[in-house]
């Protein structure tokens, strides 16, 4: 390897000044925006190449190697300005792996990236690009641990033979990734090697670089990949020959089984891999339809959309468990009424649930989509959204991160005296028009609602002004309602908004089986203290909100307030009017006022 890496820095060397630079990022951390600019760059480059598909896996192959980059920063700046300050410079390198283990899960790495800044250690990414190749590169100031060049060397050697992304990051479930003796190899360098192969390229087009204070992790890719097939005619097929020899031999790769069943749901014939796929000897072949569930036979052949009325079916989901029940495996199935008593199906095994349990449900495509529709609402938008970030990365988990946000608290007041006299449903309906009149501001100011809690409200905004601008909207809004309902003599609805700006974890907190990916931390708790101290029609900010938009607003009042979890007393500013670009229409929106009788 040592050698490898002198070659790799020759031709470094060699080849650099012939890329033209694209961009560059300077980083202390991966929250500041990095990860969004990132991607932009990227897709910009992509595009303008003519292979905008492309931007997705060079994606995430260079935010994998930034993750492993900035892990190998904070390592050192923890050992090097943390450990060794206090006197453990001898202290092994396993227990003082546990430390910053310990110190990333309760402090999400902020520590860290103070002390990179302090002391200039920093992660470099960039971009560019020469006649030959588009060159991405990150360079930071850490390098490898012994453990992590060995783990690196297997991974590399494990690659060139297996085909399978799990089986280069092993079983989740596996005895020796309980083991605390060593770092685990998690998804990043598996990840890498793989989306390579998918891309058509090889280790060749990927180097890691040592040097004696910085490593440096480069992924060349030929400008040759992004010039595609253009003018390549598309040819059909017509049905013949050809074409069956084609799909079976699809069947065969793929392991598909035909499975013949009769207008009672009774099986009378299978052909392909099912059986030895849930170790059921072909003398115990009795046995296959007692472990299909009652359900798959309801809903196919007597439901009200059995196969007698539609026809067909498709993408119809059952897990099968093994004949020892120790494990299970999905498939999916779809079929066919070829004649009046007999139905052709096509059984495609699509999840071995061992590996990864409950990664699909059960039953048809259509239920489950139904299904989709009807929970989706009640999950928010940018859960959703950071899921499917997720999955595109290789992830089966929401990450743990540090993003710097404005976080908004609205609550209704007086709703429970006012609730006390109506009935039940008549309680929902007002509690849905109320929140109905402040999501409908929050949306369209694209803030992502958190939670509700109650007659209260949590939204997390990117950005500081759309916060402000949605809190005196929805104000205003409150305000024209409330004329009417006084004219229709009944009690107005009214509510306190409190917002604060800053440095928030997002994370998930709860058990396996119930999560909330939620923001966490002093911004959060302040945020709410300041709805708590707010009043009606009223849109009260803190000073680190009103730092960042001061330009842009107008306030009426400057107040000291002490609230709960502050020694000292914090400054509140209530916000008069807002002014920002709206479709390149410059706009100034003022809260409303109560006429003085």
């Amino acid at each position: 390897m040592t050698q490898e890496y002198k070659k790799a820095v020759q031709n470094n060397i060699s080849s650099e000044d012939n890329f033209e630079l694209e961009f560059e990022y300077i980083a202390y951390d991966l929250y500041s925006g990095i990860k969004e600019n990132l991607i932009s760059k990227i897709r910009k480059i992509t595009t303008d190449l003519g292979r905008p598909s492309l931007a997705g896996p060079i994606n995430t192959i260079v935010y994998e190697l930034a993750v492993n980059g900035m892990k190998a920063l904070y390592k050192k700046a923890f050992f090097s300005y943390l450990i060794q300050d206090i006197g453990w410079g001898d202290i092994s390198y396993k227990d003082w792996l546990g430390i910053f283990k310990a110190e990333i899960d309760s402090n999400k790495a902020i520590n860290f990236s103070r002390v990179c800044r302090e002391h200039n250690l920093t992660l470099k990414i960039s971009g560019k690009k020469n006649n030959e190749n588009l060159r991405f590169e990150v360079v930071n100031d850490g390098h490898l641990s012994d453990i992590e060049k060995k783990r690196l060397i297997s991974l590399v050697k494990k690659s060139k033979t297996l085909n399978s992304f799990y089986d280069l990051i092993g079983d989740e479930d596996s005895p020796e990734n309980d083991s605390n003796e060593e770092e685990q190899s998690g998804l990043g360098i598996p990840l890498i090697i793989m989306t390579l192969r998918g891309l058509g390229l090889s280790l060749a087009n990927f180097h890691v670089v040592l040097k004696k204070k910085t490593t440096t992790s480069r992924l060349d890719i030929p400008l040759d990949l992004f010039h595609g097939t253009k003018g390549q005619s598309i040819k059909i097929y017509k049905e013949n020959h050809n074409e069956s020899a084609i799909l079976q031999n699809i069947y065969k790769k793929l392991g598909y089984s035909l499975i013949e069943f009769n207008l009672n749901g009774e099986i009378q014939s299978i052909t392909g891999p099912i059986l030895d796929r849930l170790n059921i000897p072909e003398s115990e072949i009795d046995s296959f339809p007692v472990a299909i569930k009652a359900k798959f036979f309801e809903d196919i052949f007597s439901g009200p959309f059995s196969i007698k009325s539609v026809n067909q079916f498709e993408n119809y989901r059952i897990s099968i468990p093994f004949k020892d029940n120790s494990d299970d495996i999905m498939f999916n199935v779809s079929g066919i009424l070829e004649n009046s008593n007999t139905v052709h199906t096509l059984w495609q095994a699509v999840n071995i649930a061992g590996k990864k349990k409950g990664a699909l449900s059960e039953g048809s495509v259509i239920e489950n989509v139904h299904l989709q529709k009807l929970i989706s609402p009640y999950i928010p938008e940018m859960i959703l959204d950071k899921a499917r970030q997720s999955i595109r990365m290789g992830k089966n988990t929401l990450p743990n991160e540090v993003k710097d946000v404005t976080i908004f608290f609205g609550d209704l007041i007086g709703f429970t005296t006012a609730s006390e006299s109506l009935a039940h449903d008549k309680v929902i309906d007002l509690l849905n028009i109320a929140m109905g009149t402040v999501v409908h501001s929050v949306e369209q100011h694209q803030g992502n609602i958190d939670k509700f809690m109650g007659d209260g409200i949590m939204v997390i905004f990117l950005e500081p002004l759309s916060a402000v601008i949605a809190a005196i909207e929805i104000q205003n809004n409150f305000f024209q309602l409330n004329e009417f309902r006084e004219a229709s003599g009944q009690m107005p609805i009214n509510i306190r908004i409190g917002i604060n700006s800053g440095s928030v974890i997002l994370g998930s907190v709860g058990t396996k089986k119930r999560m909330d990916w939620t923001a966490l931390g002093d911004v959060v708790n302040t945020a709410s203290r300041i709805e708590k101290s707010s009043e009606k029609n009223a849109v009260l900010i803190s000073e680190e909100t009103y730092e960042r938009i001061k330009d842009q607003v107008t306030f009426t009042e400057k107040i000291k307030r002490k609230v709960k979890g502050k020694a000292e007393e914090i400054t509140l500013y209530y916000i008069n009017s807002v002014s920002f670009v709206s479709k390149d229409r410059n706009i100034t929106l003022s809260l409303q006022e109560e006429e003085l009788e």
